[in-house]
């Protein structure tokens, strides 16, 4: 048997069979977050008795599967226990060709046919019939030179790490002078952290 939580819900006679695991919180959602976006790296669902809801981190940083037809639902943080506990057995030939072309997969596309990602910010309802709502668009094009580029990134990772600031104690371990413990070093030492070697 799989360890991975998984749950699906079946209808039959108009009286819902469930299997699996009612409700599931997977992931960290960070204190204050508004419940209608998690913020943090978080996904999670629940199944009340007459409705499944279910949603994702507003970057889709944890992954949530689920598959749906006209008389179930099944959602899992894994697509291959999706697979296995519904003996799914079809390729997303479509999908695949893309991902085959471009390296990766598009929207809420996984190789398997019927089983589908939520997209960022995704929050599912099935109470017999499916309603998804999410896919927020991070970010877009913007004309600037490669150095202000940089400079906006430096900036905005600071202010992320700022954001996160006073939820405990925590370390970061540089060993060897890589691009990314350069930037940890002059962000621990902008926020006025000593740094210990």
């Amino acid at each position: 048997m799989n360890s991975e939580p998984f749950s699906q819900i079946e209808m039959r006679d108009q009286c819902p069979i469930v299997r699996g695991n009612h409700t599931c919180e997977l992931g960290h959602k960070l204190p204050g977050s508004k419940p209608s976006i998690a913020d943090g790296v978080y996904a999670g669902w629940s199944w009340d008795d007459q409705r499944l809801s279910a949603n994702t981190d507003r970057y889709g940083l944890f992954p949530l599967f689920y598959y749906v037809d006209s008389f179930q639902i099944a959602l899992s943080p894994s697509r291959v226990t999706l697979v296995l506990e519904l003996k799914l057995s079809d390729l997303d030939a479509e999908a695949l060709a893309v991902f085959f072309h471009l390296g990766f997969f598009v929207d809420e596309d996984t190789p398997f046919l019927g089983v589908k990602v939520l997209p960022l910010s995704g929050r599912l309802s099935w109470a017999g019939m499916l309603r998804l709502e999410g896919g927020q668009t991070v970010g877009g094009r913007v004309q600037c030179s490669r150095d202000d580029a940089i400079d906006e990134f430096n900036r905005l990772f600071a202010k992320a790490i700022e954001h996160r600031l006073g939820f405990g104690e925590f370390v970061v371990c540089a060993r060897a002078p890589t691009a990314m413990n350069v930037l940890n070093n002059r962000l621990i030492n902008s926020l006025g952290f000593k740094n210990v070697s």
